[in-house]
């Protein structure tokens, strides 16, 4: 998985609902596991939440959106 945020395909959270709307999005299974599987992730997006960071990853194979999200307590 490509995990460096200055990678952003994305500019902005509104620019990842307008992609999310023409590709099909998982979170289970998680980025992680999609990647243990043998998926090719591209970073997309990283969206900052108040408890933690959801990471977004696109899947051209499959055309899917997978994400991972982080707690700030793990």
């Amino acid at each position: 998985m490509d995990d460096n945020a200055s990678n952003s395909v994305l500019p902005s959270k509104d620019a990842l609902l307008e992609f999310l709307k023409t590709h099909k999005y998982k979170s289970l299974p998680t980025a992680i596991d999609a990647a243990r599987s043998g998926k090719k992730l591209v970073f997309i997006f990283l969206d900052q939440e108040a408890y933690g960071d959801r990471s977004y990853y696109y899947c051209e194979e499959d055309d899917t959106v997978y994400s991972e999200y982080l707690s700030i307590g793990d």
